[in-house]
């Protein structure tokens, strides 16, 4: 095996350079006290439609916890993905500390989700993706005012066409940009703009109270037999 290939296998030299280069980044990030941006989302692939999506999100730590605010509007057909629908105008998500609130309005009709509040780690996600791919570290690039790490990734052998790439921030670890390729050819590419970091977030953001006639639905709770009185909040 030659020393490029050694270098490129998965958990070679090139992605240990990846994963050190992560690690510092998210430190960079870890140490944000809030986040505010505009997402643009596309996709697009060989079985579905072409769909774009624009996400606001506030977000404000509070201990060790990320409470969260995300706003997500649909331009033309959206993708349904998922354990719970996008919507057909948007959706708001409100992650309070305790739980996630998703509302969401299917054909006119407004409903709202509650889960456990959790929030997804995207250097975990890239940290797996590095540890079972070819990675590389291809530099620096300026993504808008942002100058940015670039990590490539690809698929572990020939036969894997997956591949994905991120943009992110030298000074706050924030991903500005990625584009990802799934093995049948679908894109999603996601942007963000507008960034504003470690400003003022009113806590009117980052809580959430539905109204009294919207149907709430626990997804956490397990589903009921059959005339057993129903669950409330």
């Amino acid at each position: 095996m030659t020393l490029l290939a050694l270098c490129l296998a998965p958990g070679g030299a090139w992605a240990k350079d990846a994963l050190e280069e992560l690690d510092a980044l998210e430190k960079k990030y870890n140490a944000l006290k809030t986040i505010h941006y505009v997402q643009t989302v596309t996709r697009e692939g060989p079985k579905e439609p072409a769909s774009k999506t624009t996400v606001t999100v506030w977000m404000k730590r509070d201990g060790n916890v990320w409470k969260l605010r995300r706003e997500s509007k649909a331009d033309g057909q959206q993708s349904k993905s998922g354990p719970i629908a996008v919507g057909d105008s948007g959706s708001v998500t409100v992650m309070d500390g305790e739980s996630t609130w998703k509302e969401v309005e299917i054909e006119g009709r407004k409903m709202v989700f509650r889960t456990k509040a959790e929030l997804g780690n995207e250097f975990a996600a890239i940290r797996d993706e590095i540890k079972r791919s070819k990675a590389e570290v291809k530099g620096s690039e300026k993504v808008g005012e942002e100058q940015c790490v670039v990590f490539a990734i690809s698929g572990a052998s020939e036969r894997v066409k997956a591949k994905s790439t991120y943009w992110v921030s030298e000074k706050s670890g924030l991903i500005v940009r990625s584009i990802n390729i799934a093995h049948d050819g679908t894109k999603v590419e996601k942007s963000l703009s507008k960034i504003e970091i470690n400003g003022t977030i009113p806590d009117s953001k980052l809580t959430y109270e539905p109204a009294a006639d919207v149907m709430v639905m626990d997804v956490d709770q397990p589903p009921q037999e059959k005339g057993s009185p129903k669950k409330t909040p």
